[in-house]
């Protein structure tokens, strides 16, 4: 059976089971489960800038649960790179614990300063992720705020690489 034929099956079955079925639920279903062909019939403009029940974009699904490949389609095809969810969250939040996606997206103009409800950045993201010196120094060297502190426990970047032990990044 064909991903597509697939997608179409679930759609089905939770619209059989009442559960609400999300415009655009197939495309984000399509990412996650790496069906560029999908993806591929479905780069419209109407259908890339479609957004969940929270806001968030397919570039956002691609960025945290997607392949690099589809990350690339969505970005080729003219995803906002810096489109905002419910919770002020952009795709390179979503992938800033993925060297490569968030690479690629910081390529695109992904903000490197864009700040979550909840403060976190781009760089305390990746800081938080023991091993991520590589992305950290990218992160810093395109003008991250290194001193920017989060509005729950006021962490900085500093801190949350301390706290997973990551002197490299520190």
């Amino acid at each position: 059976m064909r991903r597509t034929t697939v997608l179409f099956a679930v759609l089905i079955a939770s619209v059989l089971r009442g559960e609400p079925v999300e415009q655009g639920s197939l495309l984000f279903q399509a990412i996650r489960n790496g069906d560029l062909a999908f993806v591929k019939a479905h780069l419209t403009k109407a259908e890339i800038e479609v957004r969940d029940g929270r806001g968030a974009t397919p570039l956002m699904h691609a960025a945290a649960f997607g392949n690099i490949e589809t990350l690339k389609l969505l970005l080729k095809a003219g995803a906002d790179v810096n489109a905002r969810n419910a919770f002020d969250a952009t795709a390179l939040l979503w992938a800033a614990r993925d060297p490569e996606k968030a690479r690629l997206l910081i390529e695109h103009g992904a903000n490197v300063n864009t700040r979550s409800k909840q403060g976190r950045t781009p760089l305390m993201v990746a800081s938080s992720r023991y091993g991520s010196s590589a992305l950290v120094a990218l992160i810093l060297a395109k003008g991250a705020d290194v001193n920017a502190k989060d509005e729950k426990r006021h962490d900085t970047a500093l801190s949350l690489a301390a706290s997973v032990g990551d002197v490299e990044t520190m």
